[in-house]
Order: structure tokens, then C-alpha cells, then sequence
């Protein structure tokens, strides 16, 4: 199993590996109400959420977008294989 950690900063997906890359489908898993967020840009001027986690289990996400963030201070865990 391979693990990406994200935060609140942008990360660019495309210069990642499989399966961290964009119109794949990973796991993640952070604190609840945490929400993760795409956008087509690093700046993040139109954000798109693509998750609010519920619980501290493993939700599934499609990332659908270059660049993904955590929308607060905080860490959330990327899961794929």
C-alpha cells in the first residue's frame, strides 16, 4: 500500500506517482469534518470539495483535479495501491 500525506498546502498530483495522479481513485483518511479540496490551479482560486470526512475511517475519493488540499491546518493520509 502506498500512503501521500497532504496538508494545506497545494499538492500538484501530476508529479506524482500511480496511483497519486489525477482521474485515479484513492482512499483517505483523516480527522472528521476535515474537507478536502481540488482545483485546476495551485492557487486554489475555485475550489471544488471532493470530500468532508466523516470519521477517522478510510473514505473513498476520485481525484479528479491537479492540485489537492486539506482546507485547514491539518494532515490527511492518501491511500493507494
Amino acid at each position: 500500500m502506498q500512503v501521500l500525506q497532504i496538508n494545506n498546502t497545494a499538492k500538484d498530483l501530476s508529479l506524482e506517482d500511480v496511483p497519486f495522479l489525477p482521474n485515479y481513485t484513492v482512499g483517505v483518511c483523516g480527522a472528521a469534518g476535515l474537507v478536502i479540496q481540488g482545483s485546476v490551479d495551485a492557487a486554489f482560486t475555485s475550489p471544488v470539495t471532493l470530500a468532508t470526512l466523516t470519521s477517522s475511517l478510510i473514505q473513498e475519493i476520485s481525484l479528479d483535479y491537479q492540485y489537492i488540499r486539506v482546507s485547514t491546518v491539518a494532515n490527511a493520509a492518501l491511500f493507494g495501491t
